[in-house]
């Protein structure tokens, strides 16, 4: 089975977002590495974020999502470390966002090891709250991409020329039955129908490692203003648990973004396909519409106007609108039917302040357009920053 992914090939090409308004806040060269703008060797940074949703008919809610540290060390010239502990819902949900050692080889070729981001679209690895505009992310980054996520692993990265850059990675697969029993949030679930991969991520926590995965992007920024590229994912997900079976997931996404005159345009497509789901479903015990989508996929586009020229110096305002649709039953085994409500199409508009380039204050609304019929509508505020 594990030469099955092992053996996979994949040709990357997609482009690391950086959406806060001006862009003049430069992200680090690589996810996960922090700025020592210092000079020391050891830095701390982070970031937090909390929302209050008020669904339409349901019941409101303040949460402080998540509050997140992380620690970087550059022990000498080529050898480094980096991580993030993340504290999910008021310090309810713990875990490790990263923590990677980093070894420094050359501009196209570096060794990295450790707990990684899994290099699927663009906010698995870059999502601090003030990159992105809307209170939520998409649901896409939710259900299909499963942000964020985290695996243990090891692999390469570099620059093998000016405007091209490259991540690989061999990773522990997700977990498509996944273990009621666990103690840990993560991987409790496995696949279902309705929340598509994300409850198969075991955030390499304890992480069942009888199947593997290969994931990677190749990177194209030369154009100004202009990102664009692909990103894949290959691996198995049974974990050794359903006898006889290879349930294997296939993943890959385009995505870009304009930047223009003012005007941010984003936008991202991703389809993943899972194998032997029959068999995944009898070990679940799911029958009828209960069962997990053999093809999903998703995509939004997002475009946003920024009235820095406005505003205060330093400062920004962004209204937005984002039009997302996803499906994660969109083919489903002989003999079982979809659930109709997991084929969504979403609007979500609003506007992002940014009295500080780090700092975002932001309110949205959202109407999710249920293929059966039904409408959901929700109102969001938030804030969030990062240091």
């Amino acid at each position: 089975m594990r030469s099955k992914w092992i053996s996979g090939v994949f040709l990357f090409v997609f482009v690391l977002v950086q959406p806060v308004w001006g862009k003049e806040l430069e992200l680090e060269a690589e996810p996960g590495i922090a700025e020592r703008e210092n000079g020391q060797p050891t830095s701390i940074y982070g970031y937090g974020e909390m929302h209050f949703n008020s669904p339409k008919g349901g019941t409101n809610q303040t949460d402080f999502h998540r509050l997140v540290i992380g620690i970087s060390h550059q022990f000498n010239s080529w050898i480094s470390f980096h991580s993030e502990v993340d504290l999910e819902h008021g310090f309810a949900e713990p875990y490790l966002e990263y923590a990677h050692l980093d070894l420094e080889l050359s501009p196209a070729l570096n060794i990295r090891v450790g707990s990684v981001l899994v290099p699927m679209g663009f906010t698995n690895e870059y999502h601090e709250p003030p990159v992105f505009f809307s209170v939520e992310r998409a649901s896409v980054d939710n259900r299909i991409i499963p942000t964020t996520w985290p695996e243990g692993g090891a692999g390469f990265f570099g620059n093998p020329i000016p405007g091209v850059r490259y991540r690989v990675y061999l990773i522990s697969g997700l977990d498509a039955v996944g273990d009621e029993d666990r103690a840990e949030q993560f991987c409790k679930d496995g696949f279902t129908a309705g929340s598509g991969l994300r409850g198969g991520r075991c955030k390499a926590a304890e992480s069942s490692s009888e199947d593997y995965a290969v994931a990677g992007r190749l990177e194209y920024t030369s154009f100004p203003g202009l990102q664009f590229g692909i990103s894949g994912y290959r691996g198995g997900a049974d974990q050794g648990k359903i006898p006889g079976a290879d349930v294997t997931v296939t993943m890959w996404d385009v995505d870009a973004q304009l930047r223009y005159a003012g005007f941010d345009l984003q936008g991202i497509y991703v389809r993943a396909t899972i194998d032997d789901v029959a068999a995944l479903n009898a070990a679940k015990g799911f029958t009828g519409s209960q069962s997990v989508g053999e093809e999903m996929f998703g995509w939004y586009v997002v475009l946003g106007y920024h009235l820095g020229g406005m505003m205060a110096e330093g400062q920004d305002l962004v209204p937005f609108v984002r039009y997302e649709q996803l499906d994660t039953q969109d083919k489903v085994p002989a003999g079982f039917t979809k659930n109709l409500a997991n084929e969504q199409k979403i609007i979500t508009t609003g506007v992002a302040y940014y009295p500080h380039e780090r700092v975002a204050l932001k309110g949205d609304y959202q109407i999710f357009d249920r293929e059966n019929g039904t409408t959901l509508r929700q109102f969001n505020l938030g804030v969030g920053w990062m240091f």
